[in-house]
């Protein structure tokens, strides 16, 4: 019935969205005679599924980037001619409008030009197309984390999309901490910080901006001001002492006037977590055993808490607890399985460990003693470190 009511045949579609996982890949070359093709693969090089899209053609004008043309593909097999396109094409921007699902990968011609102008496409829709193929990119190490920030921040700059900046700013804030050197990272949440500052002028972008800044200060003026504009809300104070606990600034005076100020009962969790932040080995230990060792941390509150304890800017004094997490990985198989799943997921490094220790984590994780649930959570947080690692230039 639906197939006559489409005019399709809907067979392959339900064959390749409904009974295969996985994501495609599109991405964007020129054949031999140096017309634009798109080249599409399944997971796992199996044959892609079915896509019915968009190509948007944009060219320059006044400053900005205007849609000339709009290219209706549809996606049968493992390559797709586009029609001719006119000298006037500045950018393709595939999956335009957001018709499909898939990974996106462009040909050098066309990233260079969304990194330089991604800001300059005239909608929402396009805008956070550009951002996601970026991202793409970088995931599947194609592009290294720093030009994406460097592209997605000034597109940020300018999104005042509600629904769009918040998810926009949690990837450049992503890509800055986890996913750039150590040499850029400062550098990197500096720009994202001063487009905060831009944004929390805006009544409408204020708290989510101001949540960034939390994450991306560094400079002693970016510092000022986010203890000024947090200090008359609870829950941005808490993410403020966070920050200044990770720099080494901790005040437990402080810590306490906020618990006093905050009327929920479980604002010791809060607290803890600006504990769990500090860069010294005791705070670390103590923190440790309550969340680890011990137990104590609700499932609900274990990410922020184990955010603070992760901090990127502390590689050398997190690496003994990213051995330790070997260690603890057998013993979660007693904690019932919510708690260890969060826990293993939860806690698993995202500082201090490195090519040496992704192959222990891959042999524990796959011996006998971790629990299958558990050992799936620490495979895909292990696979998503050694892309990052490659990423980063840190691969051995």
């Amino acid at each position: 019935e639906l197939s006559e009511a489409s005019g399709r045949d809907l067979a392959a579609w339900t064959k390749g969205w409904l009974d295969t996982a996985g994501t495609d890949t599109l991405r964007l070359a020129q054949g031999a005679d140096s017309r634009w093709e798109l080249q599409a693969a399944g997971p796992n090089g199996e044959l892609p599924r079915p896509h019915r899209l968009h190509v948007g053609v944009y060219a320059p004008e006044g400053g900005a980037l205007v849609r000339t043309d709009v290219v209706d593909l549809d996606v049968e097999s493992a390559t797709t001619e586009l029609p001719a396109l006119g000298d006037s094409a500045e950018l393709l921007l595939v999956n335009d409008d957001d018709l499909t699902f898939a990974a996106v990968s462009l040909d050098q011609h066309n990233l260079a030009r969304l990194l330089d102008s991604a800001a300059q496409l005239p909608d929402a829709t396009s805008r956070a197309v550009a951002v996601v193929t970026m991202w793409d990119m970088v995931v599947s190490e194609e592009l290294p984390a720093r030009e994406f920030v460097r592209s997605a921040n000034a597109v940020l700059a300018k999104e005042t999309t509600e629904a769009l900046v918040e998810p926009f700013l949690d990837l450049v804030l992503t890509g800055a901490e986890r996913w750039s050197p150590d040499r850029d990272r400062d550098d990197l949440l500096g720009s994202i910080a001063e487009v905060c500052l831009e944004m929390a002028q805006d009544d409408t972008r204020r708290v989510v901006a101001l949540r960034g800044l939390a994450r991306a200060a560094v400079t002693a003026d970016q510092l000022q001001s986010l203890r000024e504009l947090t200090s008359d809300d609870v829950d941005l104070s808490w993410r403020t002492l966070i920050r200044f606990a990770a720099l080494g600034q901790f005040d437990e005076g402080e810590v306490e006037a906020l618990r006093e100020r905050d009327p929920d009962p479980d604002s010791w969790l809060r607290a803890f977590a600006v504990e769990a932040a500090q860069p010294n080995a005791a705070a670390k230990e103590a923190a440790w055993q309550v969340v680890v060792d011990q137990r104590k941390i609700p499932v609900g509150n274990m990410q922020e808490v184990a955010l603070a304890f992760w901090q990127p800017s502390q590689p050398e004094l997190l690496a003994p607890f990213a051995e330790r997490y070997l260690a603890a990985l057998p013993a979660l198989a007693g904690a019932g399985m919510i708690v260890a799943m969060v826990t293993a997921s939860a806690m698993f490094p995202i500082s201090g460990a490195g090519t040496e220790f992704l192959d222990r984590v891959n042999a524990v994780a796959t011996s006998s003693e971790v629990s299958p649930l558990v050992r799936q959570r620490v495979l895909e947080r292990a696979d998503q470190l050694s892309r990052r690692l490659r990423v980063r230039g840190e691969a051995g």
